[in-house]
Protein backbone atom coordinates (compact mmCIF):
# COMPACT_ATOMS: atom_id res chain seq x y z
CA UNK A 1 0.00 0.00 0.00
CA UNK A 2 1.14 3.30 -0.76
CA UNK A 3 1.68 5.80 2.24
CA UNK A 4 -0.91 8.74 2.03
CA UNK A 5 1.52 10.37 5.01
CA UNK A 6 -1.39 9.81 7.72
CA UNK A 7 -0.58 9.21 11.03
CA UNK A 8 -3.53 7.16 12.53
CA UNK A 9 -4.07 6.30 16.09
CA UNK A 10 -7.30 4.38 16.99
CA UNK A 11 -8.33 3.31 20.73
CA UNK A 12 -11.58 2.18 23.12
CA UNK A 13 -10.49 5.98 24.33
CA UNK A 14 -9.71 8.53 21.53
CA UNK A 15 -8.80 8.96 17.67
CA UNK A 16 -5.82 10.83 16.60
CA UNK A 17 -5.38 11.46 13.46
CA UNK A 18 -2.20 13.71 11.68
CA UNK A 19 -1.10 14.99 8.09
CA UNK A 20 2.61 16.21 9.63
CA UNK A 21 3.67 19.44 10.00
CA UNK A 22 5.72 19.46 7.17
CA UNK A 23 6.52 19.60 3.51
CA UNK A 24 3.99 17.10 2.30
CA UNK A 25 5.06 14.70 -0.19
CA UNK A 26 3.67 16.50 -3.08
CA UNK A 27 4.82 19.90 -2.75
CA UNK A 28 7.38 19.60 -5.38
CA UNK A 29 4.96 18.69 -7.89
CA UNK A 30 2.53 21.58 -6.89
CA UNK A 31 5.57 24.39 -7.08
CA UNK A 32 6.37 22.67 -10.62
CA UNK A 33 2.89 23.31 -11.92
CA UNK A 34 2.71 26.78 -10.36
CA UNK A 35 5.65 27.81 -11.57
CA UNK A 36 4.66 26.54 -15.36
CA UNK A 37 1.75 28.24 -14.85
CA UNK A 38 3.44 31.29 -14.13
CA UNK A 39 5.28 30.94 -17.47
CA UNK A 40 2.57 30.73 -19.01
CA UNK A 41 0.83 33.21 -18.05
CA UNK A 42 3.72 35.65 -18.34
CA UNK A 43 3.63 34.72 -21.88
CA UNK A 44 0.23 35.47 -22.50
CA UNK A 45 0.36 38.62 -20.87
CA UNK A 46 3.40 39.88 -23.35
CA UNK A 47 1.40 38.23 -26.57
CA UNK A 48 -2.01 39.97 -24.90
CA UNK A 49 0.08 43.39 -24.31
CA UNK A 50 1.35 43.28 -27.76
CA UNK A 51 -1.33 42.66 -29.04
CA UNK A 52 -3.75 45.79 -27.10
CA UNK A 53 -0.95 48.09 -28.23
CA UNK A 54 -1.04 47.39 -31.87
CA UNK A 55 -4.91 47.15 -31.74
CA UNK A 56 -5.17 50.98 -29.52
CA UNK A 57 -2.34 52.50 -32.24
CA UNK A 58 -4.82 51.28 -34.57
CA UNK A 59 -7.93 52.40 -33.35
CA UNK A 60 -7.48 56.12 -31.85
CA UNK A 61 -9.34 57.74 -34.27
CA UNK A 62 -12.46 55.45 -33.65
CA UNK A 63 -15.07 55.31 -31.13
CA UNK A 64 -13.84 51.70 -29.72
CA UNK A 65 -10.56 52.98 -28.23
CA UNK A 66 -12.08 53.40 -24.37
CA UNK A 67 -13.53 50.24 -24.63
CA UNK A 68 -10.60 48.41 -26.59
CA UNK A 69 -8.78 50.35 -22.97
CA UNK A 70 -10.56 48.95 -20.78
CA UNK A 71 -10.60 45.27 -21.74
CA UNK A 72 -6.49 45.09 -22.32
CA UNK A 73 -6.54 46.50 -18.41
CA UNK A 74 -8.89 43.95 -17.44
CA UNK A 75 -7.05 41.40 -18.96
CA UNK A 76 -4.03 42.41 -17.41
CA UNK A 77 -5.57 42.69 -14.68
CA UNK A 78 -6.63 39.21 -14.35
CA UNK A 79 -2.76 37.78 -15.34
CA UNK A 80 -1.52 39.41 -12.88
CA UNK A 81 -3.83 37.68 -10.88
CA UNK A 82 -2.69 34.76 -11.43
CA UNK A 83 0.56 35.00 -11.51
CA UNK A 84 0.64 36.41 -8.14
CA UNK A 85 -1.49 33.39 -7.17
CA UNK A 86 0.78 31.24 -8.66
CA UNK A 87 3.95 33.01 -7.17
CA UNK A 88 2.64 32.68 -3.12
CA UNK A 89 1.44 29.00 -3.66
CA UNK A 90 4.84 27.78 -5.13
CA UNK A 91 6.45 29.78 -1.93
CA UNK A 92 3.56 28.21 0.48
CA UNK A 93 4.20 24.30 -0.66
CA UNK A 94 7.73 24.50 0.71
CA UNK A 95 7.11 25.51 3.95
CA UNK A 96 5.18 23.28 7.07
CA UNK A 97 1.47 22.67 6.45
CA UNK A 98 -0.76 20.18 8.28
CA UNK A 99 -4.23 18.92 9.46
CA UNK A 100 -5.10 17.16 12.96
CA UNK A 101 -7.90 15.61 14.70
CA UNK A 102 -7.82 14.48 17.82
CA UNK A 103 -11.34 13.17 19.85
CA UNK A 104 -12.58 11.46 22.91
CA UNK A 105 -15.93 10.73 24.23
CA UNK A 106 -16.62 13.90 25.13
CA UNK A 107 -14.96 16.36 22.62
CA UNK A 108 -13.80 16.72 19.34
CA UNK A 109 -10.36 19.02 18.56
CA UNK A 110 -9.27 19.60 14.86
CA UNK A 111 -5.94 21.46 14.29
CA UNK A 112 -4.50 23.03 11.28
CA UNK A 113 -1.35 25.23 9.89
CA UNK A 114 -2.88 28.10 8.45
CA UNK A 115 -2.29 28.71 4.47
CA UNK A 116 -1.05 32.40 5.89
CA UNK A 117 1.60 31.23 8.72
CA UNK A 118 4.60 29.84 7.16
CA UNK A 119 6.09 29.54 10.22
CA UNK A 120 4.37 26.03 11.19
CA UNK A 121 2.05 27.41 14.54
CA UNK A 122 -1.10 25.49 14.88
CA UNK A 123 -4.33 26.93 15.30
CA UNK A 124 -7.03 24.66 16.98
CA UNK A 125 -11.20 24.79 17.55
CA UNK A 126 -12.38 22.23 19.86
CA UNK A 127 -16.35 21.29 20.20
CA UNK A 128 -18.24 18.98 22.43
CA UNK A 129 -19.11 15.75 20.29
CA UNK A 130 -22.79 15.60 20.93
CA UNK A 131 -22.96 18.96 19.07
CA UNK A 132 -21.03 17.70 16.38
CA UNK A 133 -23.68 16.19 13.10
CA UNK A 134 -23.05 14.88 9.85
CA UNK A 135 -19.36 13.79 9.45
CA UNK A 136 -18.80 12.48 6.53
CA UNK A 137 -16.21 11.87 3.73
CA UNK A 138 -16.36 13.72 1.06
CA UNK A 139 -15.17 16.53 -1.50
CA UNK A 140 -13.78 20.03 0.58
CA UNK A 141 -11.91 21.53 -2.05
CA UNK A 142 -11.28 21.50 -6.29
CA UNK A 143 -8.38 21.93 -8.52
CA UNK A 144 -7.30 22.34 -11.56
CA UNK A 145 -6.15 19.08 -11.51
CA UNK A 146 -8.06 16.81 -9.03
CA UNK A 147 -10.32 17.10 -6.11
CA UNK A 148 -9.42 17.39 -3.04
CA UNK A 149 -11.39 14.84 -0.49
CA UNK A 150 -11.62 14.88 3.26
CA UNK A 151 -14.28 14.82 6.36
CA UNK A 152 -17.05 17.36 6.68
CA UNK A 153 -19.29 18.01 9.71
CA UNK A 154 -21.55 20.75 10.99
CA UNK A 155 -21.73 22.86 14.43
CA UNK A 156 -24.50 24.48 15.20
CA UNK A 157 -25.14 25.27 11.75
CA UNK A 158 -21.66 25.95 10.79
CA UNK A 159 -20.08 23.60 8.59
CA UNK A 160 -16.17 22.53 8.84
CA UNK A 161 -13.59 20.92 6.68
CA UNK A 162 -9.96 19.06 7.74
CA UNK A 163 -7.76 17.35 5.77
CA UNK A 164 -7.51 18.15 1.81
CA UNK A 165 -5.38 14.45 0.83
CA UNK A 166 -7.76 12.25 2.58
CA UNK A 167 -8.79 9.02 1.05
CA UNK A 168 -11.37 6.38 1.53
CA UNK A 169 -9.35 3.69 2.52
CA UNK A 170 -7.83 5.76 5.80
CA UNK A 171 -11.00 7.47 6.14
CA UNK A 172 -13.15 4.32 6.67
CA UNK A 173 -10.76 3.82 9.22
CA UNK A 174 -10.92 7.41 10.85
CA UNK A 175 -15.37 7.30 10.82
CA UNK A 176 -15.09 3.92 12.36
CA UNK A 177 -12.88 5.31 15.48
CA UNK A 178 -14.94 8.42 15.68
CA UNK A 179 -18.56 6.81 15.38
CA UNK A 180 -17.22 4.10 18.40
CA UNK A 181 -16.86 7.25 20.25
CA UNK A 182 -20.09 8.62 19.78
CA UNK A 183 -19.49 11.51 16.80
CA UNK A 184 -22.72 11.33 14.35
CA UNK A 185 -21.34 9.64 11.24
CA UNK A 186 -23.10 9.38 7.95
CA UNK A 187 -22.34 6.08 5.97
CA UNK A 188 -22.50 5.62 2.54
CA UNK A 189 -23.47 1.62 1.63
CA UNK A 190 -21.17 2.35 -1.19
CA UNK A 191 -18.11 2.21 1.10
CA UNK A 192 -16.72 -1.41 0.47
CA UNK A 193 -16.81 -1.04 -2.99
CA UNK A 194 -15.05 2.55 -3.10
CA UNK A 195 -12.00 1.12 -0.85
CA UNK A 196 -11.64 -1.94 -2.65
CA UNK A 197 -11.34 0.29 -5.85
CA UNK A 198 -9.01 2.72 -3.65
CA UNK A 199 -6.67 0.17 -2.79
CA UNK A 200 -6.43 -1.82 -6.38
CA UNK A 201 -5.48 1.35 -7.52
CA UNK A 202 -2.92 1.76 -5.30
CA UNK A 203 -1.79 -1.62 -5.80
CA UNK A 204 -1.51 -0.90 -9.64
CA UNK A 205 0.55 2.59 -9.23
CA UNK A 206 3.21 0.79 -6.59
CA UNK A 207 3.47 -2.09 -9.64
CA UNK A 208 4.42 -0.13 -12.07
CA UNK A 209 6.59 2.06 -9.67
CA UNK A 210 8.94 -1.03 -8.97
CA UNK A 211 8.89 -2.21 -12.40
Amino acid sequence: MISQGFDINITNDFVDVCTGSSVGPKSKHIASAFFSLFLVALFIFRVVGAGFSSSSTSSTRSNGTVLSSLWGAGVALLILWIIIAAIFYAIRSFFPNGDAIHCTRSELTVRKIPTLNFSGEWKSASFPVKEVTRLHFGIVRFSRYNTATGLLFTVSGKKYKVFDTLQIPEAIQVMDGLQKLGVDVIRDVAEPMAVQMALEQRKSKLGKFLR
